[in-house]
């Protein structure tokens, strides 16, 4: 689907290469109908209250394109772009190197269709 659009868009050059780049936000939103072939961002939605409170930051969202409907993701409103996690100031006390680990390992089980970590 999308490979064959991009190569009917993009001609490979002199040597016959074609390159492209998809983010893992334009992948995420895809959903089960997309090369991940998972609800990545269902599960990272219905993950994110116990989270917040794993990661210890109340204020923890999911944010971007993808999120429009669901109010209850977070405090920040649509916030239109690439899917993002963000948080408020009062609780960047615990942005550390653990948080973003601890949501990259959510994102890469969500990612694997795995249950919550």
């Amino acid at each position: 689907g999308d490979a064959l659009g991009m190569i009917e868009a993009y001609p490979p050059n002199d040597h016959g290469d074609t390159q492209a780049r998809w983010s893992m936000s334009e992948r995420i939103r895809q959903g089960t109908k997309g090369a991940l072939a998972v609800d990545v961002l269902g599960s990272l939605r219905g993950w994110l209250a116990p989270l917040r409170v794993d990661a210890l930051c109340p204020s923890l969202s999911l944010l971007g394109d993808g999120c429009e409907e669901q109010k209850v993701l977070g405090l920040f409103g649509h916030m239109p772009g690439p899917l993002r996690f963000a948080w408020l100031r009062e609780d960047s006390y615990v942005v550390s190197q653990l948080l973003r680990d601890k949501l990259s390992e959510w994102v890469k089980a969500a990612v694997k269709g795995e249950v919550m970590p």
